[in-house]
C-alpha cells in the first residue's frame, strides 16, 4: 500500500470514529406519560412513544404526617397492580409487545394482576391524589394525578 490509500484509510477511520461518536451522543426524548380522562372511557395513561411495559400499579400515597394529627393509613394504598405472566413451567418468558396507551382496570398483554390487588382495580375516588407508577425497558415512570372524572 501506497501513502495515498493509507492516508485515505485514516480519513475513513476518522470520519466513522467521529460519526459513531456523534450517533452515541443523541439524546432521545425522555419517557413521559399523560394520564387522559375521556367521557365514557376508563381513565388511560398514554405514553409519549412505544415502550415495553414490564409492571404498572396505581397507588394511593400515604397522608404526609402532620403535628398532632393522627392517620389511618401510615403506608400506600395498592388499588391496581399488574406484573408479569409467569410462563407454564418449560417454557420461555413470552415476549412483551410495545404499547403507548394503559387504560386502568383493563388488561395489559403479557401482564396479569397481582395477587393482592383485585382483578380490575379498586374503584378511584374524585378529587383524590393517586400516583401511576410504570417499569418499561426504559426505566421506571411515575405520574402523580388527581382523578377528576369526566362530566
Amino acid at each position: 500500500m501506497n501513502r495515498k490509500t493509507i492516508g485515505l484509510i485514516v480519513v475513513v477511520l476518522l470520519l466513522g470514529a467521529g460519526y459513531w461518536k456523534l450517533y452515541q451522543a443523541r439524546q432521545l426524548p425522555p419517557l413521559e406519560v399523560v394520564a387522559l380522562h375521556l367521557p365514557g372511557q376508563p381513565l388511560q395513561f398514554a405514553f409519549n412513544g412505544d415502550t415495553v411495559v414490564r409492571e404498572v400499579k396505581v397507588l394511593r400515597p400515604a397522608p404526609e404526617p402532620q403535628e398532632g394529627a393522627v392517620f389511618l393509613a401510615a403506608e400506600d394504598q395498592t388499588l391496581w397492580h399488574m406484573i408479569p405472566r409467569e410462563p407454564p413451567e418449560g417454557e420461555a418468558l413470552p415476549e412483551l409487545t410495545p404499547t403507548n396507551l394503559v387504560r386502568y382496570g383493563r388488561r395489559v398483554r403479557g401482564l396479569r394482576p397481582a395477587p393482592d390487588t383485585p382483578r380490575r382495580g379498586l374503584p378511584l375516588q374524585p378529587d383524590v391524589a393517586y400516583r401511576f407508577i410504570a417499569t418499561t425497558d426504559d426505566g421506571v415512570i411515575e405520574l402523580d394525578f388527581v382523578y377528576d372524572p369526566p362530566n
